[in-house]
C-alpha cells in the first residue's frame, strides 16, 4: 500500500490592496480602525508594511482620534503602530473645534493609549500654531504634550 506524500506549502506572505483592520480593545469593542491603499507581510517578518494609510483611535468613541500617513507599519500583534511620512493627526478640542497636529513620524502604543514622537511638531488651531519638538498624546484623555523648544504664534483677539 503506498502512503500518500504530506504536503507542505510555504506560504511567502501576502499584499492587498485597499486593507482594513480593527483591533479590540480589552473589552471586545473596536479600538482602532486602520484603513491602508496597500498592505503587504513577508515571510517571517513580525509586521505589516503599509502606505497610504487612516487610522482612527478610540474608534467608537464619540471624538476619535484621527491620523493619516503616507506609509507605516503594524506589529503583528496588533500593538505597535508606526506612522511616517506626512502626518497628519486631528482631535476635537473641549469646544469642538478641530485641531490638528502634524510630524514625521509618529508611533502609537495600544498597550498604554499614547502617541508619541521626537521630531519637530506643528499644533495648529485655527490661526493659532504651537511648533515643538516631541511630542506625547494621550489618546484617552485626550491630552497632548509638546515637549521641548516650544513656540507658538497666535492672533491678537483685541480689537
Amino acid at each position: 500500500k503506498l502512503e500518500p506524500e504530506p504536503i507542505s506549502a510555504d506560504v511567502a506572505g501576502f499584499y492587498i490592496r485597499q486593507g482594513e483592520i480593527v483591533a479590540p480593545s480589552e473589552d471586545g469593542s473596536p479600538l482602532y480602525h486602520l484603513v491602508a491603499s496597500h498592505m503587504a507581510h513577508g515571510l517571517g517578518t513580525d509586521s505589516i508594511e503599509l502606505t497610504e494609510i487612516h487610522l482612527e483611535y478610540n474608534h467608537e468613541s464619540p471624538d476619535p482620534w484621527s491620523m493619516d500617513a503616507d506609509q507605516g507599519r503594524v506589529q503583528t500583534d496588533w500593538n505597535l503602530i508606526h506612522l511616517s511620512g506626512g502626518v497628519r493627526m486631528i482631535m476635537r478640542t473641549e469646544e469642538n473645534e478641530p485641531a490638528t497636529l502634524v510630524t514625521e513620524s509618529m508611533i502609537v502604543e495600544t498597550d498604554s493609549h499614547t502617541a508619541r514622537t521626537d521630531q519637530r511638531v506643528t499644533l495648529e488651531l485655527g490661526e493659532e500654531r504651537l511648533i515643538g519638538t516631541g511630542m506625547t498624546a494621550d489618546l484617552m484623555a485626550g491630552r497632548v504634550q509638546l515637549e521641548s523648544s516650544v513656540n507658538g504664534v497666535f492672533e491678537s483677539r483685541l480689537r
